[in-house]
């Protein structure tokens, strides 16, 4: 619009009758506003463009203060609380979470999701079938870890090899359980007809895998004619004692952890604030209570050891180690 004649020749050039000088009077006045506007349309976009300069430089020095103020707090303050402690309000709402993590419609939707992964996905079947021959072969890999051992009665025949062999056959034979968690979880996850509900399943069961396992690793570890029993020659009452103690562990940690992780996942500030810390309190209470029972400096694992050297640091410092591993 810079030069009005020609921008009137190029919008009467395709209509001969608009070269009518009172049409083209008519134009040259449109197009003079047209100008007008186009000009005060870019005053205002220059205008806007340096208010918004503005908001992003004060922006980003609220940010630095925002940052500096929270560098100052984790300096100086040494607790803050998260959350209200655990009141009659939070109880009150536990029947309803509890109804929502175990209702049927929920783990319906689990397994239409498990179904419809089972349609599609192969890697599920060749996990399922990965953990059905090692089910199928635990009382074998049993066998095989005990017969690791029977090279170590001779002195000629004693070789390291021999227990590098039974670790591999102990971590082999605690995996089926693990896996099958790992699998149905990831599968749950990532399910293109998961929910909500589903999602946070699957979330939790892969998140409780990879514990479940080591637990299930150290297990079989002290199981009669183990690795820690025939390798390690860890004294019978020791091992009487971790198994029993982790026998009823692993049976509640499990489906605790499990339950506490769907809580937290499926993102309810209610049920996470009733439900989820009440879980929560449960699995560390049941951590502490295995580890006063395995690490207790009278009846403990370490008993033999304390009593052996009465006057050693560890026995004289047990009032002091003890709890603190506990805690």
């Amino acid at each position: 619009l810079q030069d009005m004649d020609a921008a009137l020749d190029a919008l009467t050039e395709s209509d001969p009758s608009a070269n009518d000088p009172q049409v083209r009077d008519a134009l040259r006045d449109l197009l003079l506003q047209r100008k007008a506007l186009l000009a005060d349309a870019l005053t205002a976009d220059d205008a806007l463009i340096r208010k918004l300069t503005e908001v992003n430089q004060s922006a980003y020095r609220l940010l630095d203060v925002a940052n500096g103020f929270l560098g100052f707090l984790d300096k100086h303050l040494l607790w803050v609380r998260s959350t209200m402690p655990l009141g009659i309000e939070n109880l009150s709402l536990i029947p309803a979470s509890a109804a929502q993590l175990l209702s049927a419609s929920g783990w319906g939707e689990v397994l239409r999701s498990l179904l419809f992964e089972l349609r599609r996905s192969p890697w599920l079947w060749l996990t399922l079938a990965l953990v059905a021959l090692l089910f199928w072969n635990a009382s074998r890999l049993k066998r095989a870890i005990r017969a690791t051992a029977e090279p170590l009665r001779r002195i000629r025949t004693d070789q390291f090899r021999f227990t590098i062999d039974a670790l591999g056959l102990t971590l082999i034979a605690a995996l089926p359980l693990s896996l099958l968690i790992w699998s149905l979880g990831r599968e749950l996850a990532d399910s293109l007809e998961s929910t909500v509900f589903t999602q946070a399943v699957g979330k939790a069961l892969y998140e409780v895998a990879l514990g479940l396992y080591f637990m299930r690793a150290f297990q079989v570890l002290v199981t009669p004619g183990g690795l820690a029993d025939r390798h390690f020659r860890w004294s019978s009452e020791t091992l009487s004692l971790i198994r029993r103690n982790l026998r009823w562990f692993i049976f509640f940690i499990t489906p605790v952890a499990v339950a506490a992780y769907a809580t937290y996942y499926l993102n309810d500030p209610a049920a996470g604030a009733s439900l989820g810390r009440l879980l929560a309190v449960a699995a560390m209470l049941s951590t502490a209570v295995v580890l006063g029972r395995l690490l207790n400096p009278s009846t403990g694992v370490f008993r033999n050891m304390l009593a052996e050297h009465p006057q050693g640091w560890p026995n004289r410092l047990r009032m002091l180690w003890y709890p603190l591993m506990i805690a």
